[in-house]
């Protein structure tokens, strides 16, 4: 059973150069008034929707890597916004080209699967990101077959995926393949 966690959503646009214990306590009663607490059905999460709207790109991250609790809450998140807002496409800060055997493994295109070398710089290893993606399969095989979410690295290659780049000259023209839109008038070096 996860840890119960409790979002704080908060928009500072000016800190004071020094906050004092006044300012602090007014903090925590505000925060405590808004504080939504995050259920493992991801039921909290519809408290974003107005911030969502129509929204093409949602953006996720943690403050630090490895924090499972952040780890826990960002994937109870993607699942609420697969469910509900039907997402299909997860950026992951990963290499392209491991990326590439992940998204295979997703879509049923592979039978099997090294989170540790198809997801870069560690976070494959992590329990709550192969939980996320042994669900997203899940989803992709079942209530999101017409739709399935499908993962992309945006970041440079690690180790082996360095060889891709070298095997392929021609790996922009690749990339500009992919089913993801890139920016409008953006193009290839090669």
């Amino acid at each position: 059973m996860p840890v119960p966690v409790t979002l704080i959503l908060t928009l500072l646009l000016l800190l004071p150069a020094r906050a004092t214990a006044q300012s602090d306590s007014a903090f925590v009663a505000w925060a405590r008034h808004r504080a939504v607490p995050i259920d493992s059905a991801g039921r909290a999460f519809a408290v974003l929707d107005p911030a969502l709207g129509t929204a093409r790109l949602v953006g996720v991250g943690e403050s630090k890597h490895g924090i499972h609790q952040f780890l826990d809450v960002r994937f109870q998140f993607l699942r609420s916004l697969v469910r509900r807002h039907r997402v299909t496409v997860l950026l992951l800060e990963s290499g392209l080209p491991e990326a590439m055997a992940l998204d295979a493994w997703l879509t049923g295109r592979a039978d099997s699967i090294r989170f540790d070398r198809a997801i870069s710089y560690g976070f494959g290893t992590f329990d709550e990101v192969r939980h996320a993606m042994v669900w997203l399969r899940a989803w992709n095989q079942g209530p999101g077959r017409r739709h399935p979410v499908r993962a992309y690295g945006v970041d440079l290659a690690n180790s082996a995926g360095r060889a891709w780049y070298a095997r392929s000259p021609s790996c922009c023209r690749s990339i500009m393949r992919l089913p993801v839109g890139l920016p409008s008038g953006w193009r290839s070096p090669g």
